[in-house]
């Protein structure tokens, strides 16, 4: 199972530089064992859900007692090798969002292909299946992302254009919810692909990398290019002048 999320990288301003999906790959048998650790180091802490967002702002649980830089490099370790113990490997990919919205003003990207959150999970998804079908042939893999702005129609065409579509369709799971008896339930595996946003030193990342555990990529203009290019999307001086032609007729 391919467990994945999607967010945004500010600066130092808080402004976003760049959207990032990230994610890992595990067995089931994996993810079960690694659910029910992930869990106890949480309540030795008295938390109930890791959130990068809170655990950033110091908001929700991570409001009262969470001042100490020691507590919190010290989850931060203890969760990250926790996560490295259980996968077989993780993938991210970025794209800067000035790229993205050049290339966006140029071309009717979002409108034909799909926005930063579909661009990039896609693309996991290709380099994920890629990764498999060299490692793993023998195996299917499952694609889940965690519930938000992602749409399969997005997915599909940039699968289409990196000639990747075969596969199971990708789900879409929420973190958190409510069983049938009332009990709070989480998807522990989405919560660690969080753990890449707080990792502002590194840490986490040069151990994944020194591992061979890590594949990175960061798209660029010409990347993005060739998207459109495979996908034919039109150029928007192409698009304008068809436009008006059509209010022209119309007003005739």
């Amino acid at each position: 199972m391919a467990m994945c999320v999607g967010y945004f990288d500010g600066r130092k301003t808080g402004a976003p530089a760049t959207f990032t999906v990230a994610g890992y790959v595990s067995s089931k048998a994996r993810w079960r064992e690694f659910e029910a650790r992930w869990s106890r180091a949480l309540r030795h802490e008295a938390l109930t859900a890791f959130s990068a967002h809170d655990f950033s702002r110091g908001t929700g649980e991570f409001a009262t007692g969470w001042d100490d830089d020691a507590r919190r490099r010290g989850l931060i370790d203890a969760l990250s090798r926790l996560t490295q113990q259980h996968v077989f490997h993780a993938f991210s990919c970025s794209v800067l969002l000035e790229e993205y919205h050049a290339m966006n003003a140029e071309y009717a990207f979002s409108e034909t292909a799909a926005g930063p959150y579909g661009l990039c999970a896609a693309l996991v998804m290709a380099n994920i299946r890629q990764w498999m079908a060299a490692k793993h042939p023998d195996d299917l893999t499952l694609f889940v992302f965690e519930q938000g702005d992602l749409e399969q129609r997005e997915l599909c065409g940039i699968l289409k254009a990196e000639q990747a579509e075969q596969g199971e369709p990708a789900q879409m799971w929420p973190r958190q919810w409510v069983d049938e008896r009332g009990r709070h339930r989480y998807l522990r595996p989405l919560e660690a692909c969080e753990l890449l946003m707080v990792d502002r030193s590194r840490t986490f990342v040069t151990r994944l990398l020194e591992r061979s555990q890590l594949d990175q990529q960061t798209l660029d203009h010409d990347r993005l290019l060739r998207i459109c290019h495979a996908l034919q999307i039109a150029h928007r001086s192409e698009i304008r002048p068809a436009e008006n032609r059509t209010t022209l007729e119309t007003h005739r």
